[in-house]
């Protein structure tokens, strides 16, 4: 991943870039993306983010329509966590209930 790509977009985004005219041929574009996307429950969610802790790279889909990458740190207490992504410098906190998917 290159460093000057921002790390922390909306699913709008990438559904504009979904539907942004290419050499490929057309697979349904926003619509198609915005179906894609799962929605974990919250216990699910939980043993995902439990299951990502060694992975070096996560998506995140929060509720909310964003997308974080990074490296994750996950509290099961406090059901809590943190995506830290060192190639941009940035974390972001979030909380169990905010998270839709997770992908590694």
């Amino acid at each position: 991943m290159r460093s000057d790509q921002p790390t922390d977009f909306r699913i709008d985004d990438l559904a504009k870039r979904a539907s942004a005219p290419s050499l490929e041929p057309s697979r349904g574009g926003a619509s198609a993306l915005r179906r894609k996307l799962r929605s974990l429950s919250p216990e699910k969610a939980q043993e995902a983010l439990a299951a990502s802790r060694t992975a070096e790279h996560v998506l995140v889909y929060l509720r909310d329509g964003r997308v974080i990458d990074g490296a994750v740190l996950f509290n099961e207490f406090k059901r809590t966590g943190r995506v830290i992504n060192i190639f941009s410098e940035t974390s972001v906190d979030f909380r169990l209930d905010e998270v839709r998917d997770v992908r590694f």
